[in-house]
């Protein structure tokens, strides 16, 4: 009997040994898995930024191979396969992450927004509406769930949707301007006056001046939204919004000249909005005043600024002009510093079509992102 139980304690005694060699080597190897899981989910982002979809499906497989629960949790890598539409992907690893890890919010928030990438909008409202029951203190159940219902015409569901959402958090800014557009879409205009004011009341955000100001303008008091946006050109100086707007309504009154001086104003104020050099050159272009608009095209341009409308308006004025050649060239440009803007390929093979250069029109069409 002693001999059996020394056999046992010997068996228990090496199996807790072989134990605890295995926890420390698993210790030891943890930052090392880290460092992978964390090196795959930046090869996913990185891919995304690259619109390089195949790259990314690549390190998703090899991050679900190697920690499935990291993969399927992963807000950074599931957001950057949803915006490579990698949907098929995105839907299985979230519907396993609700099964395996429930009651987390942001994970069936994300499974809602999957459906609306997809342009599933029941869906998406089904989704949305699970979000509310399982997670009512998450606001986006409502204001995302209101977005999807206006998509399909449901606005008086919407607009409850948000009004309950606004007495629970009425500083929420989507909810709050989210409220007031719905009342503008359903051609309440004084009721989304009354919402933007009472958004100004709570929060402290330019887009409550100048959507009242915009109600103001539907409702033909021109002077009172002038006003509305010139008090939010003082309160919120470092924001382009009210002085565009600005902008717009003298635009619209159809006074070129003055219009033009009012550009170049916002220019001087605000130069890295791409605004005040496109509506600019969009009153030039129809001016037939082309050196000019050029010119206001390449202040930006010239400047390195970070907007891809400039560059792309300036190559339509070459396409426009039938500037085979030149055309070709500046959407050569675009396509090198701003790779995936789909446009800069379509209309630089035209360009080059017209050139007489059909193999190398084929072959930057099949190029296009």
């Amino acid at each position: 009997m002693m001999s059996t139980i020394l056999e046992r304690f010997r068996e228990w005694r090496d199996r807790r040994a072989v134990f605890r060699d295995m926890r420390r080597e698993k210790r030891r190897a943890a930052p090392y898995e880290s460092q992978e899981q964390a090196r795959l989910i930046s090869q996913i982002q990185n891919a995304a930024f690259r619109e390089d979809r195949d790259a990314a499906l690549v390190a998703w497989n090899a991050l679900y191979a190697l920690a499935p629960d990291i993969a399927i949790t992963s807000t950074e890598a599931i957001r950057a396969m949803m915006w490579l539409k990698h949907f098929q992907q995105v839907d299985a690893a979230l519907i396993e992450a609700q099964e395996r890890f429930p009651r987390q919010a942001e994970l069936a928030r994300l499974y809602a927004e999957s459906a609306q990438h997809q342009g599933q909008w029941e869906v998406a409202c089904e989704r949305w509406a699970e979000v509310r029951r399982l997670y009512p203190a998450v606001g986006g159940g409502y204001t995302f769930g209101a977005g999807a219902l206006c998509v399909l015409g449901h606005f008086e569901e919407a607009e409850k949707l948000l009004e309950y959402w606004t007495k629970i958090d009425p500083t929420d800014i989507v909810g709050a301007s989210e409220y007031a557009k719905v009342a503008e879409q359903l051609g309440k205009l004084p009721a989304a006056l009354d919402r933007w004011r009472r958004m100004q009341e709570l929060i402290h955000d330019v887009t409550a001046w100048v959507g009242e100001a915009k109600i103001l303008l539907k409702l033909d008091r021109r002077e009172e939204a002038v006003a509305v946006l010139e008090r939010a050109r003082w309160k919120f100086e470092a924001s382009p919004l009210p002085s565009m707007e600005l902008c717009l309504i003298v635009q619209a009154e159809g006074n070129h000249e003055e219009t033009l001086r009012q550009w170049h104003k916002f220019r001087d104020h605000f130069p890295a909005s791409p605004a005040g050099y496109i509506f600019a050159a969009w009153i030039l272009r129809d001016l037939q005043r082309h050196d000019e608009a050029e010119a206001i095209l390449r202040l930006y341009i010239d400047r390195d600024l970070s907007e891809p409308e400039p560059a792309i308006e300036y190559a339509l004025l070459a396409h426009g002009r039938k500037e085979w050649e030149e055309a070709a060239r500046r959407w050569k440009n675009v396509r090198e510093k701003f790779p995936e803007r789909r446009e800069a390929y379509q209309w630089g093979a035209d360009a080059l079509d017209k050139l007489g250069e059909p193999d190398k029109a084929s072959e930057l069409r099949t190029l296009a992102p």
